[in-house]
């Protein structure tokens, strides 16, 4: 049997590519519309984002229930000794209750253990990615579980919106209310601080908004030996894509992880927004 086995959610927007790629389950969230639910990975999210652009009906989200977080679990544990779930930040959703629940009362809740990301979207995206890299066959669950905390401190995201629209249509504003109001040439900058959304400042356009992600990153420094960013849009590949060039060329030793902001994670930031989450220094 294999030592740790590794369970994030979709609220992190680790693409189904990714998760294969780095063995990693990933619990599915809902996006919930007029006449259907999907599943985060089921999601066509061009065609979602496309369609939020014009469409007046307003889509929700909804968690995985009980039932489902306890399948993946229990699962996971038929094939390893111990899994290690990185969970959404419980200001979001209740997952981390859940399965601080579903731990307490499983047959097997000492092979169980559980981490609150305190964030959501590409800081909790970057958070798994550094757990994953430091997983080796040997690995036990105390290491993997002190580098999860560890990045927990660490890891960072700003967010570029094209609005608040749609983070207070879903309720998901947190300390983000002090932007509420803003001239609709404003970009807001919001990031996640102790599980909930937060503001990082504001700027006129995105050119700016890039500027401002870039003097960050100098300022709060980059992890090392290995570091890396994640880049995510909700239908903003020209940003995305000059935020991964602008990264290139600036930290050319860094990995760049490109991958769509998932549809449960969008839905309450509205198209147009992109963002770079990395583990600071």
């Amino acid at each position: 049997m294999k030592k740790v086995g590794l369970i994030t959610d979709s609220a992190s927007c680790i693409s189904r590519a990714m998760a294969d790629a780095l063995h990693i389950r990933v619990i599915q969230n809902y996006v919930v519309t007029a006449n259907h639910s999907f599943r985060d990975h089921d999601l066509d999210l061009p065609s979602y984002y496309a369609g939020m652009r014009v469409s007046r009906d307003v889509a929700t989200t909804s968690h995985a229930s009980m039932e489902e977080v306890e399948a993946v679990i229990t699962e996971e544990l038929s094939e390893y000794e111990t899994v290690l779930y990185m969970a959404v930040s419980p200001g979001y959703t209740q997952l981390f209750d859940m399965a601080s629940n579903i731990k307490e009362h499983h047959p097997e809740g000492n092979r169980i253990r559980i981490v609150n990301t305190e964030a959501a979207s590409g800081q909790m995206a970057a958070v798994v990615l550094e757990v994953a890299a430091a997983r080796r066959p040997e690995s036990t669950w105390e290491d993997l579980e002190s580098v999860a905390r560890g990045a927990v401190s660490k890891a960072r995201e700003i967010i570029v919106l094209d609005s608040l629209t749609y983070l207070a249509r879903g309720g998901r504003i947190g300390r983000v209310r002090s932007l509420l109001g803003l001239a609709l040439s404003i970009k807001p900058l919001i990031g996640h601080l102790n599980g909930i959304a937060s503001p990082w400042g504001k700027v006129r356009t995105h050119a700016q908004g890039l500027d401002f992600i870039l003097k960050k990153i100098q300022e709060l420094g980059l992890n090392s030996p290995n570091p890396f960013f994640l880049v995510s849009d909700a239908d903003n590949a020209v940003w995305a894509e000059n935020a991964e060039q602008a990264l290139k060329n600036r930290f050319p030793a860094a990995a760049i992880h490109r991958v769509p902001m998932a549809g449960a994670a969008g839905t309450h930031m509205g198209p147009g927004t992109w963002s770079v989450a990395w583990i600071s220094g």
